[in-house]
């Protein structure tokens, strides 16, 4: 009769502890199947440069800028006249600068304006274009052909036009062959800088007839 009562005794237990478990497991089992939540993307690294240069008064430069992340950038130009730069599109600046000094091309994000960067533009005075030819005057006698020498200085030559030249020319670097008219008269032969077509210089020969 005891060992009855120690089996009536224990079924209850077991079956409480059953449940118990039932329960618990119940409980806790989604616990590791909750959904997941995606992080929001990075914030994209925004970034922008441009290259610093120099040139001449007369001169046209385009500074190419590279974005990273940002449609498009602000320009600005420090000292703020004479440089003639102005934003072309929205990857380059164009500058056509008419004073001589160092300008600071700043350039700036429109997404993050706390992103910049700088260029320096340095600009000089214009060269000095000059164009010379010797000699200046001659006299020769008709049939014959002279020779002029053209100096430029800063410019390449334009050379006249064959029909607007006396007689018949070759060319040869800065050398010039001239074959004058047989007729006796004063002729001249004029050469422009090509920098600068206000600058000319002119060579005037005499041909005589010899008696």
């Amino acid at each position: 009769m005891e060992h009855r009562g120690k089996t009536v005794f224990w079924v209850p237990v077991a079956i409480i502890m059953l449940l118990f478990a039932l329960t618990t497991s119940g409980c806790g089992g989604d616990g590791g199947s909750s959904p997941k939540t995606t992080p929001p993307d990075p914030t994209p690294i925004i970034g922008i440069s441009i290259s610093s240069t120099t040139m001449n008064i007369g001169e046209t430069r385009t500074l190419n800028v590279t974005r990273t992340n940002t449609n498009d950038f602000t320009l600005s130009v420090s000292p703020s006249t004479g440089h003639g730069c102005l934003k072309s599109g929205s990857n380059a600046v164009v500058c056509t600068p008419t004073v001589a000094g160092t300008y600071t091309v700043t350039v700036t994000a429109t997404a993050d304006a706390t992103k910049s960067a700088s260029a320096t533009l340095t600009v000089s005075p214009a060269p000095v274009v000059s164009i010379s030819i010797s000699p200046t005057t001659a006299r020769i006698r008709a049939g014959l052909t002279v020779k002029l020498t053209v100096t430029p200085q800063n410019t390449g030559i334009n050379w006249p036009a064959a029909s607007g030249v006396a007689g018949s020319f070759t060319t040869s670097g800065n050398e010039v062959t001239w074959t004058l008219p047989s007729v006796a008269g004063t002729y001249s032969f004029t050469v422009t800088a090509a920098a600068d077509t206000s600058k000319k210089a002119t060579a005037q020969v005499t041909v005589f007839i010899s008696s």
